[in-house]
């Protein structure tokens, strides 16, 4: 980037590119906290739980790269069959209605519907 762009762009671009970053990590940091407060302890603070996140980032950030790719690889074999399972249990449940699947799956859909579903499973709704 330095070869081919002015300095007075790649500063620009790159100051862009910082603050988007920014951005995007705390828009997740806030609806990591918030799921987290709903779902598993709605007695504590946000500050706290956002402040764990923090910490645990933070000391993840100084650990190499190998051993933070090891450690989940470890993890999602160790979650590996309880993800089977689950998907089993929901698979072979009689209540389970694959004609509804199929219909969901086979409509037409639109650009903006799209959009919607993916807002609605990502976990951002409001009571």
């Amino acid at each position: 980037m330095k070869n081919r762009i002015p300095n007075w762009l790649r500063i620009i671009i790159m100051l862009l590119f910082i603050s988007l970053w920014f951005l995007a990590g705390g828009i997740t940091l806030i609806a990591y906290s918030e799921i987290t407060k709903k779902y598993i302890n709605p007695d504590v603070s946000s500050f706290y739980i956002i402040l764990a996140f923090v910490l645990v980032v933070a000391l993840i950030s100084r650990t190499r790269s190998e051993s933070v790719l090891y450690s989940m690889e470890i993890l999602l074999i160790l979650n590996a069959p309880i993800i089977a399972w689950v998907f089993y249990k929901a698979a072979t449940n009689p209540s389970m209605n694959y004609d509804a699947c199929m219909e969901i799956v086979t409509r037409k859909k639109t650009y903006s519907l799209s959009l919607d579903d993916s807002y609605y499973w990502s976990g951002c709704i409001a009571d």
